[in-house]
């Protein structure tokens, strides 16, 4: 066969760049799994990033894995929950590469058990990268576990 014009070559590097969110076109849903987020004292059993009962320093202890995204609306849905008797909320966002944070929501741990958190926000760069991240205002004693979050296209 030819060989593929610039313009192909780019076409298809693009499909094959973005190959694993094909299913958004389906009203599909792509999971990023807990064990390629970056954490503070967690430990991976399972598919869950779990962090034992002890004492956690505030700030964000799970944060990643940077993705890039095709242009689009996203919803993001974070797996987790958080056991605490000295803590209120748990804090989850999502930021860019190239601007920073982009939203966030302070969730009540009562609600962790009936609604995950959830963001939406939009890629407008192919070329912007992003993360999500659980934050923690302060410090605390209590036990988490994470499994990942859950993207789907608006």
């Amino acid at each position: 066969p030819p060989p593929l014009s610039h313009s192909q070559n780019k076409l298809v590097s693009e499909r094959l760049r973005f190959a694993a969110f094909e299913n958004f076109r389906t009203n599909g849903q792509y999971h990023i799994e807990a064990n390629e987020f970056h954490h503070r004292e967690g430990k991976l059993e399972g598919d869950v990033l779990h962090f034992k009962q002890g004492h956690y320093s505030g700030g964000h202890l799970i944060f990643g894995p940077y993705r890039d995204l095709p242009i689009g609306t996203y919803t993001v849905m974070f797996d987790l929950s958080v056991t605490s008797t000295d803590l209120k909320s748990v804090v989850v966002d999502v930021a860019s590469q190239k601007h920073g944070e982009l939203d966030y929501i302070k969730t009540p741990l009562a609600k962790l058990s009936t609604n995950q958190p959830t963001l939406k926000f939009r890629c407008d760069d192919a070329n912007d990268m992003f993360e999500f991240r659980v934050k923690f205002e302060n410090d605390f004693t209590g036990e988490i576990s994470f499994r990942g979050v859950i993207l789907s296209q608006v």
